[in-house]
C-alpha cells in the first residue's frame, strides 16, 4: 500500500543528488517495528531519506515475545508472527515494501539470562525501594525509568512492588535483554536508533545508542527528537520556551501574543483545536448541578493523571509515579481542612488501564475527598470557586491561572517550567509546604506570560512536519485523531495527498535536521 510513496521517496532522493547506487551499503539503522499505521509513514520516510542517503540497511526489530507467558495464546501468535513475516503479509509487508532489509524478535541467549540472574540476585542482596529501580544504572546507563514505565505499561498497573514475584521475572528479563542489545551492539555496526518512545521498552537499544554517541532519534508522524548524552528524553523543550521567545522583536511578539489569545480563547470556548492528542474537550458545558460545595473553605482540585501512562517520559518527577503522587495527596487531605475534589480527563475512557477502578477504591479509605464525573466542565469548576489545582504535568498548569487559579506541580520537568505564573516544588517537603501554606505564596500571574508559554508550547511547536491539515485525515478515514494509528486508510491518503513537491521538501529539512543535530525537527519557521 505504500510502495508507491517508497519509490518516490528513492527517486527524490537520488534527484538531489543525496546518495550514489553504486556506493555499497554498510552500517544499519535500526528502526523499532510496531503495529501503528500513521507511526508507520512517519518513521518509515524518516528511516529511509536516513538510510538512502548514507547507503545503509534498515533492520526492524520487535520486543512482542520475549515478555509474554508461553502458552498457547503465545504459540499462536508466534505462528502468526512466522508466517506473516515468511509471506510478508500485512504490517511485515509494509516495512518490506519501504525499504528495511531484516526484521528480527529481540530473543536473549541463555548466557544473557544467566548474567541476568546473576544481576539480579546481587541487586536484591540490600533493601530495594521504587526509587532505587528508578536509578538502576548499567555500564553508567539510566536504566530504571525504562523498566519502571515497561511494566507498568505492560501490566496496565498504578505501580510497582519491587518484591513482587511478577515484578522480579520481569526485571530479569529486562536485564537480559538488556545483555542482548548490548552484544547487539557490538557485533553490529548500528548507524542510527529511530524508535516511538524513550521509556518503554522499545527505547532500551536507543538508550544504549547515545551512550555510544550513535544518532538517536524519537519518530512519530508529528514529532521528531534527536537525543543525546546531554538530553536523552523528548519533550523538553520547553526548558528554552521563554529564551526563544525573548528572540522574536516586539512587534512580532505582539502579533504572537495575539494569535495565543484567539486560539486559547477557543480551547475555553470548548475546542479541541492545538490539543490534537484529545477527542473530547475539558471545556464544555456548564451542567445545572453544582459539584462544588457552598462553603466558605479552601477548595483544592486533584487532576488526575493515567496511572501506566508513561510517568517518566520527560524525566522522574518528585514522586516515584502517578499513583505514588496521589497517594501522597490523599494522606495529606486529612491534614488539612480543605476541601479535596478529584477528577480525571473526559479522555480517560481510552486509556487501558485501571485508573478511575483504583481512584474510587481509594476513596472508599478516604471520603473526605469527593469524586467529579470526568465529563464535568473545567468552566464549571473554576466558576463554582475552586481555590488550587494540583497536577503533576497537566495542562490545567497553563488553563487554571489564565482564570487567577494557582497550580502547584509535583515535577521539575513539567512543561510550564520557565514561567512563574504556577509553582515548582523541587522535592516532597517544599510540595507540601506550599500546599499547606499556598494561600501566603506569592502570587505571580501574568496572562502575557501564560499567552507566551501557550504560543511557544502549541503553535511554534507544531505537529505537522508530515500532516498539514489534521482535519482532511480525519475526515478522509472518518475516524477521530486517535484512530490515525489504527486504520489502514492512512496508508491511501498519504499515497494520495503527500505530493511530490512536499516530498522534496520533507527530505530537504530532514537532512537539515540530521546534519544540525538540533534537538527537534519541527520548529515553526516566522
Amino acid at each position: 500500500m505504500l510502495k508507491n510513496l517508497y519509490e518516490r521517496i528513492k527517486i527524490a532522493v537520488s534527484k538531489n543528488n543525496h546518495y550514489s547506487n553504486k556506493r555499497k551499503k554498510n552500517g544499519i539503522v535500526l528502526l523499532e517495528f510496531n503495529g501503528w499505521e500513521a507511526t508507520h509513514v512517519g518513521q518509515l520516510i524518516f528511516a529511509n531519506i536516513i538510510a538512502l542517503t548514507k547507503r545503509k540497511f534498515i533492520f526492524s526489530f520487535s520486543n512482542i515475545f520475549f515478555f509474554q507467558s508461553k502458552n498457547f495464546i503465545f504459540i499462536i501468535n508466534y505462528l502468526k508472527w512466522l508466517l506473516g513475516k515468511t509471506l510478508n503479509i500485512r504490517t511485515f509487508g509494509i516495512y518490506k515494501n519501504f525499504g528495511v532489509s531484516k526484521i528480527f524478535n529481540v530473543n536473549p541467549s541463555f548466557i544473557d539470562l544467566k548474567k541476568s540472574k546473576e544481576f539480579i540476585k546481587n541487586f536484591y542482596k540490600k533493601k530495594i525501594t521504587r526509587q532505587i529501580i528508578l536509578n538502576i544504572k548499567l555500564n553508567r546507563i539510566l536504566l530504571g525509568d525504562i523498566l519502571y514505565d515497561s511494566y507498568l505499561r505492560k501490566n496496565n498497573l498504578e505501580t510497582i512492588n519491587p518484591y513482587s514475584k511478577d515484578f522480579m521475572n520481569f526485571f530479569e528479563k529486562f536485564i537480559a535483554t538488556f545483555f542482548f542489545w548490548r552484544r547487539y551492539f557490538k557485533l553490529n555496526k548500528v548507524d542510527t536508533v529511530i524508535s516511538t518512545h524513550p521509556t518503554y521498552i522499545e527505547g532500551l537499544p536507543g538508550r544504549i545508542a547515545i551512550s555510544k554517541n550513535i544518532r538517536t532519534f524519537i519518530v512519530s508522524y508529528y514529532r521528531i527528537y534527536s537525543l543525546n548524552k546531554k538530553n536523552f528524553y523528548p519533550h523538553k523543550e520547553h526548558l528554552d520556551l521563554k529564551k526563544k521567545f525573548s528572540k522574536f522583536d516586539l512587534e512580532t511578539k505582539k502579533k504572537l501574543l495575539k494569535i495565543a489569545k484567539n486560539k486559547i480563547s477557543q480551547r475555553f470556548d470548548g475546542k479541541l483545536g492545538d490539543m490534537i492528542y484529545l477527542t473530547k474537550t475539558a471545556y464544555g458545558d456548564i451542567k445545572n448541578k453544582k459539584v462544588l460545595k457552598d462553603s466558605k473553605k479552601t477548595k483544592v482540585l486533584i487532576a488526575a493523571h493515567s496511572f501506566s501512562d508513561s510517568p517518566h517520559v520527560r524525566g522522574n518527577g518528585i514522586f516515584e509515579d502517578f499513583y505514588q503522587w496521589l497517594l501522597f495527596l490523599f494522606k495529606l487531605s486529612k491534614d488539612t481542612n480543605y476541601e479535596w475534589y478529584i477528577k480525571c480527563h473526559p479522555n480517560f475512557h481510552e486509556y487501558t488501564d485501571k485508573t478511575v477502578e483504583v481512584i474510587k477504591q481509594l476513596l472508599k479509605e478516604y471520603p473526605n475527598i469527593k469524586w467529579i464525573d470526568p465529563s464535568t466542565s473545567h468552566k464549571q469548576i473554576i466558576s463554582e470557586g475552586i481555590n488550587l489545582a494540583l497536577t503533576v504535568d497537566g495542562s490545567i498548569g497553563l488553563e487554571y491561572p489564565y482564570f487567577g487559579i494557582p497550580v502547584i506541580n509535583a515535577s521539575k520537568f513539567n512543561s510550564h517550567i520557565n514561567y512563574k505564573f504556577n509553582y515548582h516544588p523541587k522535592n516532597v517537603k517544599e510540595y507540601r509546604a506550599k500546599i499547606l501554606n499556598f494561600k501566603n505564596l506569592k502570587r505571580n500571574i501574568k496572562i502575557k506570560e501564560i499567552l507566551e508559554c501557550y504560543y511557544m508550547i502549541f503553535i511554534y511547536y507544531s505537529n505537522n512536519w508530515l500532516i498539514d491539515d489534521y482535519n482532511r485525515i480525519t475526515k478522509f478515514i472518518n475516524q477521530n485523531y486517535r484512530y490515525l494509528d489504527k486504520s489502514k486508510k492512512v496508508y491511501e491518503y498519504f499515497n494520495k495527498y503527500l505530493t511530490d513537491i512536499q516530498v522534496d521538501t520533507i527530505i530537504k529539512n530532514i537532512m537539515t535536521f540530521y546534519l544540525s543535530k538540533k534537538y527537534i525537527y519541527n520548529e515553526k519557521n516566522i
